[in-house]
């Protein structure tokens, strides 16, 4: 599993400790964001979630903006290698 995990990230991690503590943290934030939206969803309801979810504020479409032309020119800076 460690030397799949190497080969996809391609980081050449010579300690198979290093890429479990990453993967190890990465899980830990996914659980907690997991509780955070289940006491939600438990609290408001699942419609209301959804409601809150797909709503963007008006400040945050520059944002939003922002973090989709950095993702093109990334592709586009990867696409040409």
């Amino acid at each position: 599993m460690i030397q799949w995990i190497r080969e996809l990230l391609g980081l050449g991690v010579a300690e198979q400790w290093i890429a479990a503590g990453l993967l190890g943290g990465l899980g830990f934030l996914i659980l907690v964001a997991f509780l955070h939206a289940g006491a939600y969803i438990h609290r408001y309801g699942f419609v209301n979630y959804l409601k809150a979810s797909f709503r963007i504020n008006e400040d945050s479409w520059g944002l939003i903006i922002l973090l989709i032309m950095v993702a093109a020119l990334a592709t586009l800076a990867f696409w040409r290698r």
